[in-house]
Parts: structure tokens; sequence; C-alpha cells
């Protein structure tokens, strides 16, 4: 992230809630599962719990669009 200023976060492990807190304008602070960047320190806020109702997704008819099930 220092080297690179046009990345504002990195969104670790359960990534999918996360991205939408942020699109939905809450502070870097508040939001679980980022590492971000403040006053030259690399900043590691707390993991956000793994996500237990996958369904609440609503990706699967993506998955079924784009994965390509031959190729795993």
């Amino acid at each position: 992230m220092r080297d690179c200023p046009s990345i504002d976060f990195v969104a670790r492990k359960e990534f999918d809630y996360t991205v939408v807190e942020y699109a939905q304008g809450k502070p870097l602070e508040e939001i679980a599962g980022i590492s971000y960047l403040k006053d030259g320190q690399i900043v590691h806020n707390p993991d956000r719990p793994q996500i237990q109702d996958l369904d609440r997704l609503h990706v699967t008819e993506i998955y079924k669009r784009d994965l390509d099930r031959h190729a795993l």
C-alpha cells in the first residue's frame, strides 16, 4: 500500500460484506477485515467473522453462469 497510493485498503478473508460497507461509505476505521494506510502506518482491523449463511450472498446464479467447473 505504501508503494501504490491508489490502493485505499486491502480486504482480508471474508470480503463480501466488507466491500459493501466501504461502498456504503462506512469509515475504514469501522470496517472489520481490512488493512489500510493511516499516517504512513499500515493498520490491520480485526478479522471479520466467517460467513455462516452463504445463501445470503446470492451468488449461486453468478457461479452457475461464470464458474468453469471443468477447469477445477
